[in-house]
């Protein structure tokens, strides 16, 4: 199993780990590929990216996506949008796949609700930028130092394939969305600039206007974020730095038959305007229940406060980034948000703070 910990590399690694992976792909005939369940943008930009880039390599691979879940409506104006299969679970359809490559997580568990069974593929790969503690994989890429999967696919095989408008539209949504439209960026991940400079000049991209193609959102949403809103507490917890949680109930949710993609995009857009943006709270979480009855946490922080992937791998929740992290209880273990609540905030009064 070989790891990437700084893609600022020299050429012949970057070479290397490009080798290694097609030596294993071009002996592969059944070839799945799949990202965590509940996608995002990078997740989303990754398995379309990963699709395109083998396509247009090899047209004799069987080559297909399956996600776990409910399907996402709103990528539909991406190239190969139409190509990704939403199943109850994707472990389901590994049968005579003889490769699965796993892109934005590196634990099975956030692919599927069976992650043995896709263990059991001959081969498998992952590609990464989340830091933790990656499972088993016959090869492994994972660069915590890069912006995102997007961008690490993009450096790896930046020679295999043929940047279309199409294709630059996919990698941009990915980076935009883990660089919070480049408002995390540090220092020695400037070089994302200049991968951004290629992307906007191919696709001819006003990146306004691009967004504005997959980032509208419907009343339902918007109800959503403001029952976010109205839920939002502030807290300390003695030791922890101040932080603020908010909830969506399934009395609310259910009455008002608001589907996965609703409650999804309503948490992503409350987290991304209210955590980490009130005064003297840097941190938080929100806390929501899916159709399937499984209840999702997320969280983020700034830096120099709470290193929220530490609380979810200590809690065995999830993982991610130290700043933007998320996690699943299970339905038959927390009955209801309030529950799920109540025991995250007892856990963090009996451990120590894990800050960045």
């Amino acid at each position: 199993m070989r790891f990437l910990k700084n893609f600022s590399m020299e050429m012949n690694k970057k070479e290397q780990y490009n080798k290694d992976f097609f030596e294993i792909f071009n002996n592969a005939k059944n070839i799945v590929i799949t990202s965590h369940i509940g996608p995002d943008d990078d997740s989303i930009a990754s398995v379309l990216s990963m699709y395109e880039i083998l396509s247009q390599k090899n047209t004799d691979k069987n080559i297909k996506i399956f996600y776990t879940g409910p399907k996402i409506e709103r990528y539909n104006i991406f190239r190969n949008f139409e190509k990704i299969n939403f199943v109850n679970d994707m472990s389901e359809n590994l049968t005579d796949v003889d490769l699965l490559i796993v892109l934005d997580g590196s634990q099975y568990a956030r692919f599927s609700k069976f992650p043995e069974l896709l263990k059991n593929v001959p081969k498998t790969i992952t590609l990464d930028h989340h830091a933790g503690t990656p499972d088993e994989f016959s090869f492994s890429i994972i660069d915590s130092t890069m912006t995102s999967t997007a961008q690490l696919i993009y450096t790896i095989f930046e020679n295999d394939f043929n940047l279309t408008k199409e294709l630059a539209e996919i990698f941009l949504l990915g980076i935009l969305a883990d660089t919070g439209n480049f408002n995390y960026i540090k220092p020695h991940q400037s070089e994302i600039f200049i991968i951004v400079k290629r992307l906007v000049e191919v696709g001819e991209i006003y990146i306004d206007s691009f967004k504005s193609k997959y980032n509208s959102i419907s009343a339902n949403t918007f109800e959503i974020i403001k029952e976010f809103i109205k839920n939002t507490n502030y807290k300390t917890i003695p030791g922890w730095p101040p932080f603020q949680y908010s909830f969506v109930n399934e009395k609310f949710l259910t009455e008002n038959k608001f589907n996965d993609e609703e409650r999804t995009a309503g948490s992503h857009i409350y987290m991304g305007q209210y955590l980490r943006n009130i005064s003297g709270y840097g941190w938080g979480f929100v806390v929501s229940i899916r159709e399937n009855g499984s209840i999702r946490l997320s969280a983020r922080s700034l830096p120099g406060v709470t290193n929220v992937r530490l609380l979810f791998e200590r809690t065995n929740l999830g993982s991610g980034h130290d700043l933007a992290s998320g996690g699943i209880m299970k339905a038959e273990d927390f009955q209801d948000v309030k529950k799920a609540i109540d025991w995250l905030l007892d856990w963090m009064s009996k451990n120590p703070p894990l800050l960045n």
